[in-house]
């Protein structure tokens, strides 16, 4: 697979393919540093790629905003929905065109798709999210890499409404891909209540939100004003603040 950034307003991915019946499936996450001109790829970064590649760990991936860092995620699914198994093989950067290529193994399929999203976590706790999929491919009349294009997501925020000062920090969790935003503590209102503003909620994407109490994380249940409760929140509308009241709960989505 291979990415360009063009402009910081879409990215070019095409995929290089080989064919592994025993691949592994799950979801693959990869994780990279970025620097002011984009991807920052020495050599330790990329002899130590394989370490984000499939994800294996129980807990979120997270985004430190004292960090600059770039997460693709990867998912391949036939026509008829199901998954099919894929996993990354290799990595390898060309600096004079900025392009990463990502070698990919999977198994033989017909008709499929792969779906991406893109987070990047930029200076102050910024998130960006771009999205794309490729056209319908039969894996085995595959000549050249496939073209995927990914745009940025519209944000809008999240507004919580807390009950009492016990939580420590809220953050924007990502579920399809289990990426945790970066960490927001409450403040107290002019009203003496405690609220937390989460900015950078994308457009269309299921999301969560996560909490800490006790140094406890947990999903939270999220309360609108008709009494409504739901433990994630989809945003509609670029530029909209959504307000909930976020109560702790003892699942995840």
């Amino acid at each position: 697979m291979r990415l360009l950034l063009a402009c910081g307003m879409a990215w070019l991915a095409t995929m290089e393919l080989g064919c592994y019946p025993e691949s592994d499936a799950g979801l693959s996450l990869v994780e990279l540093p970025l620097g002011h001109l984009g991807i920052e790829v020495d050599a330790p970064a990329v002899e130590n790629w394989g370490r984000y590649a499939t994800k294996t760990q129980a807990l979120p991936y997270e985004l430190d905003p004292q960090q600059r860092k770039f997460f693709l995620q990867l998912a391949l699914r036939a026509e008829d929905g199901l998954a099919v198994n894929a996993s990354l093989a290799s990595v390898s950067y060309y600096e004079q065109n900025a392009l990463l290529t990502l070698g990919l193994v999977m198994d033989t399929c017909h008709r499929c798709r792969f779906t991406a999203a893109i987070f990047l976590g930029a200076a102050e706790g910024k998130v960006e999210t771009y999205t794309g999929e490729t056209d319908w491919f039969d894996s085995e009349k595959i000549s050249s890499p496939i073209p995927v294009s990914a745009w940025i997501h519209p944000v809008g925020s999240l507004r919580c409404l807390l009950s009492d000062g016990t939580i420590q920090w809220l953050a924007l969790r990502d579920i399809q891909a289990d990426l945790r935003f970066p960490r927001i503590a409450p403040s107290q209102t002019a009203g003496g209540g405690y609220e937390a503003l989460l900015p950078w909620l994308p457009v269309g994407r299921r999301t969560a939100v996560d909490l800490s109490v006790n140094d406890q994380v947990q999903a939270a249940v999220l309360r609108d004003s008709t009494q409504l409760e739901s433990t994630e929140v989809n945003l509609d509308v670029a530029g909209q603040e959504l307000v909930f009241y976020c109560a702790v709960d003892s699942g995840r989505p």
